[in-house]
């Protein structure tokens, strides 16, 4: 929802090890403009407990989800896409792109920290 990974880090069984045993953590200012619902339904589904883990079933019941055609009544979804242009402009560049290209872009997007990008 933010746009960040929860666990990052370069080496592969630190990123395991964070993974397991490192709570998810909201921290940062990508995480100011989504709400408390939003952040308990990713808490829900993220649990390291399986048997505490939200179900696909029980996902569908959980208020965000239930609310979430309300949530549009405020600013109007294009003019609060319009606050993003410069996404919105990368993504339609992506999808312009030629095949290798997109390959490459995806290698490169998947393998950049978030702090480096």
């Amino acid at each position: 929802l933010s746009g960040k990974r929860p666990f990052h880090h370069q080496d592969r069984k630190e990123k395991a090890r964070m993974i397991k045993e490192d709570p998810v953590r909201f921290d940062g200012s990508a995480w100011d403009r989504i709400s408390p619902e939003a952040k308990d339904f990713c808490s829900q589904l993220m649990n390291k407990a399986p048997h505490k883990r939200l179900s696909a079933s029980k996902a569908l019941e959980h208020p965000w989800i239930k609310n979430a055609s309300t949530l549009h009544t405020g600013i109007d979804p294009s003019e609060q896409m319009s606050s993003h242009l410069e996404v919105v402009d990368s993504l339609q560049e992506f999808a312009r792109a030629e095949d290798v290209k997109k390959v490459a872009l995806e290698v490169i997007a998947f393998s950049t920290p978030p702090n480096k990008v």
